[in-house]
């Protein structure tokens, strides 16, 4: 029997951060680190176009809790 079978890999999750403190700074941090990645053209496991950055200025600081999601198939 022929059966053509494709597969398909699909990942996703989130990466929870707890800053206990100066948030702003880890927040920028975690943001830089995301815009490092290498774009997917590069074909790379793990690339930056599988992240939702946050925006350049975080929103609210007095929550502890960064969460940063990420996702790809």
């Amino acid at each position: 029997m022929d059966r053509d079978y494709q597969s398909e890999s699909v990942v996703y999750g989130c990466i929870k951060n707890v800053a206990l403190h100066n948030n702003s700074e880890q927040c920028r941090s975690n943001r830089a680190a995301m815009l490092e990645l290498p774009s997917a053209e590069s074909w790379s496991l793990l690339n930056r176009e599988m992240f939702a950055v946050p925006e350049k200025y975080c929103g609210d600081l007095s929550l502890s809790t960064e969460v940063m999601h990420f996702g790809a198939s």
